[in-house]
């Protein structure tokens, strides 16, 4: 059996800050630790110990990588990893999502549609991200290479070995497709793509074919 394990960065606006999205471009730091430890105290309770660590090389990536081996008394080395960088997002790069709402209403629509309707559209604009993983306009998403990227590092994973990626959400929503087409369809017919901050996700792989055991467990998992 094959384990990949994904989680996501712990948070990088501390509670009193509105976020903002925050693609490969910006390189913002944790400002807590909790959700990371937490996302260790879940592996632990599922008695996994990953064989090999691998992380984007952002500072809020390998920052939590490094929270979870030192939880976990690992004693391998945190492998950076480009291809699981944070998407761009393009002119919405480091906007609230109020603005980026928006935005995105008022490209779809134009510059005088009616308030109410442009929030209506930037709205379903986000969800379409949510839940289908289907880019807004400006984002730089190239989708085809990060399932791509997905499907050959599920396939590098040795038998019986555990494996943990740490990354982002726009990255980790796109973890799924290396699961069979059928599987796939069926998994986003009734699962949100979005991961929370600091959640986990655990694939296994038997008889060749990848399932998904935990999909988006929340950081504040008491064991």
């Amino acid at each position: 059996m094959k384990t990949l394990i994904v989680v996501r960065h712990g948070n990088t606006f501390s509670p009193d800050e509105e976020p903002r999205r925050i693609g490969g471009r910006t390189d913002l730091p944790l400002v807590e630790e909790s959700r990371s430890i937490s996302a260790a105290c879940v592996i632990r309770s599922r008695c996994l110990f990953p064989d090999r660590v691998f992380a984007a090389p952002l500072l809020r990536t390998m920052q939590t990588a490094r929270l979870i081996v030192r939880e976990l008394d690992l004693s391998c080395e945190i492998q950076s990893s480009e291809e699981f960088t944070e998407i761009d997002y393009g002119e919405d790069e480091g906007q609230t999502e109020s603005e980026v709402i928006k935005r995105l209403g008022k490209f779809y629509l134009g510059e005088d549609a009616e308030l109410e309707l442009v929030k209506r559209r930037g709205v379903e604009a986000i969800e379409q991200w949510n839940l289908d993983a289907i880019p807004p306009a400006g984002w730089r998403v190239d989708v085809k290479k990060i399932i791509a990227s997905w499907r050959y590092f599920a396939e590098s994973i040795s038998e019986n070995e555990t494996v943990l990626v740490v990354s982002s959400n726009g990255i980790i929503r796109f973890s799924p497709y290396i699961l069979l087409k059928e599987d796939f369809e069926s998994f986003s017919r009734t699962n949100n793509l979005k991961v929370t901050t600091g959640g986990i996700c655990i694939f296994v792989q038997k008889n060749k074919t990848w399932t998904i055991s935990d999909w988006n467990i929340r950081p504040d998992y008491k064991t």
